[in-house]
């Protein structure tokens, strides 16, 4: 960056963002791979409300591999989810759910729906969905 001439830092906003967003699923996709070949794995889900009043989920994959003949323990995210956004794209077929208040919406089998949704679309169902 210090030696580059001005027209190749590549420090414009959009490529910027571009970056971000390619590195973030570089990341996501080395995780899911971690993920896919651990020996136990397990998802945790998490729940907050960010400045822009919007409420999102964190998943969270924690799985056990093998490195140098020790057992280690990781925790990597593989997804943060917009949770109305994610629910009305859920629902927006069945006719029933659309007169449903957001609140209502976050009842747990909504939120379980959600999470296993979002298992499927990362490519963990085979790992961490539950046998029903």
């Amino acid at each position: 960056m210090q030696t580059a001439p001005g027209n190749a830092k590549y420090t414009i906003n959009q490529i910027e963002n571009q970056l971000i967003v390619m590195i973030g699923k570089l990341s996501k996709s080395e995780a899911v791979r971690k993920v896919n070949t651990a020996r136990v794995c397990c998802l945790n889900a998490d729940q907050s409300t960010d400045r822009q009043t919007r409420e999102l989920m964190v998943i969270v994959c924690r799985y056990v591999r093998k490195y140098e003949k020790v057992n280690v323990t990781r925790e990597d995210p593989v997804a943060v989810v917009n949770v109305f956004q994610t629910l009305l794209e859920l629902f927006k077929d069945e006719k029933a759910n659309t007169s449903r208040n957001f609140e209502e919406s976050l009842d747990s089998k909504s939120l379980g729906r959600l999470l296993l949704s979002q298992v499927t679309k990362i490519g963990l169902d085979k790992v961490c969905r539950p046998k029903l």
